[in-house]
């Protein structure tokens, strides 16, 4: 390796209290006389000392010479040293982990999701039932396809719905082309997110970022998606294009980037 990154290994320490009995004593030892750089495969191997051995192989699937920001490597504002593992995550808050026992809190949240999916529902089945007296343009949404990293196709979906709808389109949120057609649209839109991944520059940035508590700028989402508007009364294709990006930071805006492009293009056809 070009670089050496010699690693000082100190004993792990433990939670707060003291412990009584028989404790484990961990040593470390590296064998061989080659520099420690960048591992692009290691495999590691422990051994209780009682016949129980166990071993991890890690390979690196992506690797990439893009230069990183200097500010990855400063010390982040308002850093304060600790001197052991308690310090650095702090302690819980007990009182508030009893509140949220005694007051039933994952259940309570449940019943906050299901309230906001009756609600979402029922305003999805209100603009259905408006559609029949609307004159102007109604465009049904699937929701998109996604083979990317992962976001919130139905968020997506609404965020369509609501670029789209305007002046006089409306937009609906659908699970097929039957429920397009049988809902009186005059076009059905799909979108297939075909690209939505993180660059290798990013990849690495977010790690170092993480690291040092500092702010990256170079975790960029490359983002591609492919859609079709059909006019539903001849099966005809009236736009199929894509868009795409390069410029966002996060998966969810880099989506809403390409589709913001592509509601954009469709009202450009829809007449």
């Amino acid at each position: 390796p070009e670089f050496s990154c010699p690693i000082r290994m100190r004993p792990m320490q433990g939670g707060p209290g003291a412990r009584g009995g028989c404790q484990d004593h961990i040593a470390y030892r590296n064998t061989g006389s080659g520099k420690l750089g960048f591992a692009l495969e290691e495999t590691r191997s422990m051994d209780s000392g009682q016949g129980n051995a166990f071993t991890q192989t890690t390979t690196t699937l992506e690797f990439s010479k893009a230069p990183l920001e200097a500010s990855l490597f400063e010390v982040p504002s308002g850093y304060t040293a600790v001197t052991d593992s308690s310090q650095l995550y702090g302690q819980p808050d007990m009182a508030a982990m009893m509140r949220a026992a005694q007051n039933g809190g994952a259940m309570g949240g449940d019943d906050d999701s299901r309230n906001n999916n009756n609600s979402s529902s029922g305003s999805v089945g209100s603009m259905k039932g408006a559609m029949p007296g609307f004159n102007g343009i109604k465009i049904a949404v699937l929701v998109p396809s996604n083979h990317g990293d992962n976001v919130s196709t139905t968020d997506l979906q609404n965020f369509l719905v609501e670029r789209l709808t305007g002046g006089n389109v409306m937009a609906i949120a659908v699970s097929s082309q039957a429920e397009a057609q049988a809902a009186g649209a005059t076009y059905f839109l799909t979108s297939d997110i075909s690209k939505l991944k993180q660059s290798a520059a990013g990849k690495i940035g977010g790690i170092f970022g993480r690291a040092t508590g500092a702010p990256t700028g170079g975790g960029n989402y490359d983002a591609q998606v492919d859609y079709r508007l059909i006019k539903l009364s001849d099966g005809s294709t009236a736009i199929s294009n894509k868009a795409t990006s390069k410029t966002e930071s996060s998966a969810q805006s880099a989506a809403e980037a390409i589709l913001g492009q592509e509601a954009s293009a469709v009202l450009g056809v829809a007449k």
